[in-house]
């Protein structure tokens, strides 16, 4: 087997003009158990360093939300919620009222 190494891509990204063009997100896995939680989803905006930290009891949702955006209703983000049987539920569009949050 080849020993394989991570290589930085640092450098590689163009800064990003304005605030969330750009964020990296990643899922901490496993931590030991607070308050029933034992992963953390963090999201971090590459133009502001805003981090925000979310704490998941599991990895994978059951279901998730979002609007019809290129992002969501694509082929690959598809094929990734059926390969982990995650339920889609997409927005009216231009509508962020009906995720049922707001």
């Amino acid at each position: 087997m080849p020993n394989i190494k991570n290589i930085s891509t640092s450098g590689k990204f163009p800064q990003p003009q304005q605030r969330f063009d750009h964020t990296d997100v990643d899922v901490e896995v496993p931590l030991p158990t607070s308050q029933g939680h034992r992963y953390l989803f963090t999201v971090i905006d590459c133009s502001t360093h805003w981090p925000e930290a979310i704490p998941m009891e599991t990895a994978i949702s059951a279901s998730c939300t979002s609007d019809r955006g290129s992002t969501s209703t694509s082929q690959l983000w598809t094929s990734l919620t059926n390969i982990q049987g995650i339920t889609q539920h997409q927005t009216t569009a231009y509508n962020p009222a009906a995720n049922g949050i707001g």
